[in-house]
């Protein structure tokens, strides 16, 4: 799933940037979200999320000529 979102967002001309923001606001957007029920909780799940984007982004480098 987080393959095929960062191949959907560098098919479509995004940067990392725009992809992470658009992660976040999924994120904190989404009902699953709601239900975990401490701060640090969210934000070390938050954390993972955006890492693996970050992390297939950049795989192999490709993500670099943007």
């Amino acid at each position: 799933m987080v393959s095929d979102l960062c191949a959907a967002s560098k098919s479509a001309g995004w940067s990392a940037e725009q992809l992470v923001v658009a992660v976040k606001h999924a994120c904190y957007s989404s009902e699953e979200m709601t239900q975990i029920t401490t701060t640090s909780e969210r934000d070390a799940f938050l954390a993972k999320v955006v890492s693996a984007c970050i992390k297939e982004y950049f795989r192999d480098g490709a993500g670099t000529s943007q």
